[in-house]
Parts: structure tokens; sequence; C-alpha cells
């Protein structure tokens, strides 16, 4: 882009340059003249020139300058780049190899009293293990279980459920949130330009079951020192689902928006389907 405002800028002078002498060759005394000997007008005419020679040197140099940032620039962006897929990438293998036995006790605890509208005991009765997302939806889960609807109002409830689980999946949980961080990191310290692009890319990746759980670490995990930050500066919870909950999911989600600042959500008013006769 740049490299084409130079060229327009050279064309331009010359243009002009060009149109004054064929549109006023009045104003210019070599022209009128009606010596033939008049040398020195000629001179004159051809000194003029030399300004002309010095700025197209310089807007020359300018153009290579800007040639050699433009270059510059995109040699950041593919490093950048490089950097940030191999993350997501990383990121990806480390939440597909989560894995997560649910044992008898917690088939049997609260999931039937708290999402049978939703019918997710079923799945927790019939399956033993589970991997990557769905372990993450099991995990989140049983913090939800140590929460009672009413829990939400007293942080320190919250905080002894949230500590209860991680401590029992720090081995899954501690990597995870650590390379979600580091994601974020990479795109707030290195990215050139256009960091909300790279970080809705990222933020696509997160299932709503991780948002939430995201969103207990950041609140009362390890995630509230510094990862906290990051998710409201990058709107990181901006699709987290907010529509047909039931009570406790309300109660829920209300807690979030109360101990995390509203930039983090960003909820857009959903608008209903409406249908023609």
């Amino acid at each position: 882009m740049h490299r084409w405002i130079v060229a327009v800028l050279i064309l331009a002078v010359w243009m002009g340059w060009a149109l004054l002498i064929v549109i006023a060759p009045e104003n210019i005394s070599i022209f009128h003249d009606e010596s033939d000997k008049n040398y020195s007008s000629l001179g004159a005419f051809g000194d003029s020139f030399g300004v002309i020679a010095s700025l197209m040197t310089t807007v020359g140099a300018v153009g290579i300058y800007m040639t050699f940032v433009a270059d510059r620039d995109a040699r950041k962006i593919q490093q950048f780049e490089q950097n940030f897929f191999t993350l997501v990438g990383n990121f990806e293998s480390i939440t597909r190899t989560i894995n997560v036995p649910l044992q008898k006790k917690d088939k049997e605890r609260k999931f039937s009293q708290k999402y049978h509208k939703l019918n997710r005991s079923a799945q927790f009765k019939t399956v033993k293990n589970f991997d990557g997302r769905s372990a993450l939806s099991v995990i989140l889960y049983l913090i939800r279980n140590e929460i009672q609807p009413d829990g939400y109002k007293d942080i320190k409830i919250v905080a002894k459920a949230y500590a209860k689980c991680f401590d029992k999946y720090v081995h899954h949980l501690g990597h995870y949130f650590r390379t979600l961080y580091q994601i974020y990191k990479l795109i707030d310290e290195k990215c050139p330009e256009n960091k909300e692009y790279y970080a809705r890319i990222i933020r696509a990746q997160l299932s709503n079951n991780e948002l939430c759980l995201l969103a207990y670490n950041c609140i009362v995990g390890e995630g509230r020192l510094k990862f906290r930050n990051y998710a409201e500066e990058y709107a990181v919870f901006h699709n987290i689902h907010q529509e047909g909950l039931d009570d406790y999911e309300k109660e829920e989600i209300a807690f979030f928006i109360r101990k995390i600042k509203q930039s983090a959500f960003r909820f857009d008013k959903i608008i209903p389907i409406t249908y023609d006769d």
C-alpha cells in the first residue's frame, strides 16, 4: 500500500511539471524569447529540473525505506503466525489427551437432580471414561455438583468447590490452562497487527463448557492473577451461552458477570427468528 502511494506521488510530480510546460508556456521565458541566442534562458530552464531531480531522489529513497519496512513487517507477521498456529495445534493436542474416568460414586451424585431437564445424567451412567472436551465437561459438572444454586452468593463456597476438582485433575487442567494463557500472551505481546483477529480464532475453538470452566479459573483459580486481564481485554467469554438456561445455570452466569468485567462478555442480543405466513 505504501509503495503505491510513493508511485502515485512520483507520477503526480512529473505530470504536474509536464502540464505546466504544455498549458502555460507563456510563463516560461524560453518559449517566447525572440532571441535565438539566449542560451542563458535555456540554462535556467535546465537548472529548474535540478529541484525535480532532488525530489525524485528523496522520494526514491523513501520508497526504498518503505519497502524495507513492509518486508520487515511481513516477516514479523509470518514469524508470529508460525508460533501462533504451533501453539494452537499444541493446545488442541493437549485437549484431546485429557482423560477423566468417572467413578460410580460420581455417577450417583447430583447430576440427575440438577440436570434432569437436559437428560445429562444418562451419559454419565453408561460411559466410564471421557476424553477431550467431554472430559472437560465432566470436570465442570463435578465443580457444579459441589455448589448449590444459592452457593454462588458466597465466593468462598465456589472457590472451595473449584479447588477440590482442580487439585484432583491438576495434571490435565494445569497444562490446559497454561497453554491457553501462553496463546493469549503471544497475541498480546508479539502480534504485529490485528490482535482481535487472532484472539477470535482461538476463542472460536472453545466450547461453552470450556468457557465456563475458564471463567471459574479466572475468578477463583490461578487465572485470576494474569489470565483474567487477557479475558477482559479480548472478550474471551463473548461466545458463552446465556439463552435457554435453567435456574441453576442462570445463577452461575450471573456469578461470572458479577466477578468479571463486562468487556470479557460483550453479550449481543439474539434477534428472534420471524416466519412469514
